[in-house]
C-alpha cells in the first residue's frame, strides 16, 4: 500500500510532466510558437538530464523515469518551435 507522501509524490510527478500537454496541443493546432521561450525548454531539458545523472546511481527510478517522460514531452515543443517559429513574423520585401 502506498503512503500518503508517496501518493502525493506520484501525483506531483504526473501533473508536472503533463503540464506541457496543453501547450503542445495549442502549438500544434495553431502552428504558432512565437510566444514560446525555447530557452525555458532548453533549461528544463538540461535540468532533467542532471536529475537523471543524479537519480540513476542512487536507484531512484521514480525520479529518472519522471525526468525521461518530461524530456519526451518537451521534444515535440522543440520540434514545433523549429518548424513553426517563422509563422508569426511579418516579412518585409
Amino acid at each position: 500500500m502506498m503512503h500518503c507522501s508517496e501518493l502525493l509524490g506520484f501525483v506531483a510527478n504526473v501533473l508536472s510532466n503533463f503540464a506541457f500537454v496543453p501547450q503542445i496541443i495549442k502549438s500544434y493546432r495553431t502552428k504558432r510558437v512565437e510566444d514560446i521561450s525555447i530557452g525555458m525548454f532548453a533549461i528544463l531539458v538540461t535540468t532533467d538530464l542532471c536529475w537523471i545523472a543524479y537519480a540513476v546511481p542512487i536507484h531512484a527510478s521514480n525520479l529518472w523515469t519522471s525526468c525521461m517522460v518530461e524530456i519526451l514531452l518537451i521534444i515535440p515543443m522543440i520540434v514545433m518551435w523549429i518548424k513553426y517559429r517563422d509563422n508569426g513574423r511579418m516579412v518585409n520585401y
